[in-house]
């Protein structure tokens, strides 16, 4: 009983430390990209702000009980190298199951982006790169095993959940689509990491899948290509309907992979 209390302070403690430290990053970014800046540049900048404050505080925390990157299966074994591939694999299918639920809600055709810059497709690559892995090191890594262990699987999932979507929320995102798919997102993204107990799969997924969005369907320099909706936008668009989709579709596949859950983390 002390053990698993102690487990959900320590997993209580890190999360809010995560909270603060992307909150921090980002302030920082903000004050250092000064005003007007480069909307590309400054992205970044946030991004590498967010990665060295969010891993660096999980690398303090997990030195103090003495866990190695290891046990979240981060090494340069061939194992991890394949694991990252399929977990890069599944969300860009991932990502395709979203763009065919945008099209059925709002059909499209792609068309090659007129705006589109190689600059900003380097560095929004980049931002994605570290910001992916800084989000699945702070919230599915250290602390949810801490909250696995101190309240079981479930808990773990949600907890973790709750908060990515309302961090989203601070940023200007409708609530709706926060916790729709953002929140779902998470379910899956915990669900895979207590299925695989592997970070370089989980992150892979979590990068891929926001590559491709940026790629097709999201409109910015960096996307190569661009969306043309036949639909009204604004108000009269079925943003409702297609988040509860894709949050439907998060669900389900949490629900295929929790049947294929490992045992616990190592020793």
């Amino acid at each position: 009983m002390n053990a698993r209390r102690g487990a959900r302070k320590l997993a209580l403690l890190f999360y809010v430390a995560i909270s603060i430290a992307a909150v921090a990053g980002t302030i920082g970014a903000a004050v250092l990209a000064g005003k007007d800046p480069d909307p590309a540049w400054a992205w970044l900048l946030k991004c590498v702000a967010v990665f060295v404050l969010v891993v660096g505080l999980a690398w303090v925390f997990m030195k103090k009980q003495a866990i190695g990157w290891r046990r979240y299966g981060v090494s340069a074994s061939a194992k991890a190298c394949r694991l990252a591939l399929i977990g890069f694999m599944g969300g860009i299918a991932l990502a395709c199951a979203w763009a065919a639920i945008v099209w059925l809600w709002a059909p499209y055709a792609l068309n090659p982006n007129p705006a589109f810059s190689i600059r900003a497709l380097v560095l929004g690559t980049l931002a994605t790169l570290l910001m992916g892995v800084a989000e699945e090191v702070g919230y599915r890594t250290f602390g949810l095993e801490l909250l696995e262990r101190g309240f079981g699987p479930a808990v773990a999932v949600v907890l973790p959940s709750v908060l990515f979507a309302v961090m989203h929320t601070t940023g200007g995102m409708p609530w709706l689509a926060a916790f729709s798919v953002v929140g779902s997102c998470s379910v899956l993204y915990g669900t895979l990491m207590l299925a695989t107990r592997s970070l370089p799969l989980v992150a892979a997924f979590h990068i891929a899948n926001n590559l491709l969005q940026d790629a097709a369907i999201r409109t910015g320099e960096g996307s190569l290509l661009k969306p043309s909706f036949n639909v009204p936008t604004g108000d009269s668009a079925p943003s409702a309907n297609i988040w509860l989709c894709i949050m439907a579709t998060n669900l389900t596949v949490a629900c295929f992979v929790w049947r294929k859950r490992a045992g616990a983390f190592p020793g």
